[in-house]
């Protein structure tokens, strides 16, 4: 449950202690009020290959990409040229470097960008319910069959064919709650341990100018 955009900023702005809520919930999750760097991979975030092929993956990307563009953000993103030189450096030293799409949309326009696809899904007859809590699942015949809604502190059902639940960072813990009430398979993802090492830019300059946000998958030896 949560507010609209406008509604999340002025609460943001004026919140003081009060305020963290709204940066995770609301229209648009957790990244409108983020810094907006766009990971365009299918191996970052989760691996999407799991689930579709590589030509599928990069389809599916592509056309995100593209929505980006299409509300406001510049130009569609690129994989540098001399980024196939830089993979062939890793694989000489035992490392994965995996090449990415990247831009970076700004936590000053992000929310914008959130607005416009908002607005283009009310015009085409989207109707967006907000400060609205999804309470739980209703399933007949082992299907899934809508929703169960909170709004204004009263309860209601929403039949629906086709349920998709996306409760984002802020819903994580629902989530996991409904699939263990109704006994709804899953798996962990992997744990991502970052470890910070600080280096002087000369060092790491030939890499970011390729990636300023490089990924290195590197399998360390056992001592």
């Amino acid at each position: 449950m949560g507010e609209d955009v406008e509604e999340r900023k002025e609460k943001i702005k004026n919140g003081g202690d009060t305020a963290a809520p709204y940066y995770i919930q609301g229209m648009g999750g957790s990244g409108t009020f983020s810094d907006g760097k766009l990971n365009l991979s299918p191996e970052i975030g989760g691996n999407l290959l799991e689930f579709t092929s590589q030509s599928d993956a990069e389809r599916l990307i592509d056309y995100i990409d593209r929505l980006f563009t299409k509300y406001g953000v510049k130009k569609e993103a690129e994989i540098s040229p001399a980024a196939r030189e830089l993979i062939v450096k890793s694989i000489r030293n035992g490392i994965k470097y995996i090449p990415i799409k990247q831009k970076h949309i700004g936590s000053d326009f992000l929310p914008d960008v959130i607005i416009a696809m908002r607005e283009e899904l009310k015009n085409n007859g989207v109707e967006i319910l907000v400060k609205t809590r999804a309470k739980d699942i209703v399933i007949g015949g082992n299907k899934i069959k809508g929703i169960k809604i909170e709004k204004n502190g009263k309860e209601s059902e929403m039949p629906a064919n086709y349920v998709i639940i996306a409760p984002g960072r802020a819903g994580s813990r629902w989530l996991l709650d409904l699939a263990n009430k109704y006994s709804i398979p899953y798996v962990y993802g992997p744990l991502d341990i970052g470890v910070r090492i600080e280096t002087s830019n000369e060092i790491m300059q030939e890499v970011t100018s390729i990636n300023w946000d490089p990924k290195f998958h590197i399998r360390t030896k056992k001592v």
